[in-house]
């Protein structure tokens, strides 16, 4: 498995230092130990930067909304990628860790939300709202849609997910050139930033909607 870094950098959040992180590191289980490993299997997304020192075939599905995602074990200041490699040692199947990852996610979710830190305010006269978790797992309330109502209301929307602990809501109508450009100025200043395109959210139903992104910085 490869170790990443999380959660993501900016405001208010605490990024770990590499002793934080070999700290937590010695109390991870065995992987090859799917008993032990299960209940911290979680979805993570792409990167926008891959990690140069990957290594393995990362195990990877492709989620509704129509969204790649990987595998990853959270240990506190960081993850760790499950790979291809490493899940053919556990005794279940690949859709079985993507399903375990899923109500892992769930489970973490439906206690947290209540602690989830909201901003509303508005750049140039458009109104946002902007939500974290804390924990490093905003982004992926994209994976339970039927959750985004319960945190951002039944007004259809637009969502941006530069950051893993970062999800925005704009107006549903909103000029896509303006979220790209909002989406591509967070994810400059997050190393750990995400490769996300935007996702609209009308009665009920999430789709993924393209940014305008630039071929030179796809």
């Amino acid at each position: 498995m490869t170790v990443a870094l999380g959660p993501p950098v900016g405001p208010g959040i605490h990024v770990p230092d590499i002793d934080e992180v070999l700290r937590a590191a010695r109390d991870v289980p065995d992987p090859g130990d799917w008993g032990a490993i299960a209940a911290g299997i979680v979805p993570i997304f792409e990167r926008l930067r891959p990690f140069p020192f990957d290594v393995g075939q990362p195990l990877a599905a492709v989620l509704p909304p129509g969204v790649s995602v990987g595998i990853g074990y959270d240990f506190g200041p960081a993850f760790m990628k499950v790979t291809r490699e490493l899940a053919a040692r556990w005794p279940v199947s690949e859709r079985e860790i993507v399903e375990r990852a899923l109500a892992n996610l769930r489970r973490r979710m439906g206690t947290g939300l209540h602690g989830l830190q909201t901003h509303r305010d508005s750049i140039d006269g458009i109104p946002f709202m902007a939500v974290r978790s804390g924990d490093g797992w905003a982004s992926t309330l994209l994976l339970v849609p039927d959750l985004l109502e319960t945190v951002f209301g039944c007004e259809p929307s637009l969502f941006l997910a530069p950051m893993r602990d970062l999800l925005i809501a704009l107006p549903i109508d909103v000029d896509l050139e303006f979220a790209t450009s909002l989406t591509e100025g967070f994810e400059a200043l997050d190393p750990n930033a995400l490769c996300l395109e935007g996702f609209a959210w009308r009665s009920g139903r999430l789709t993924c909607r393209p940014l305008l992104r630039r071929a030179a910085s796809a």
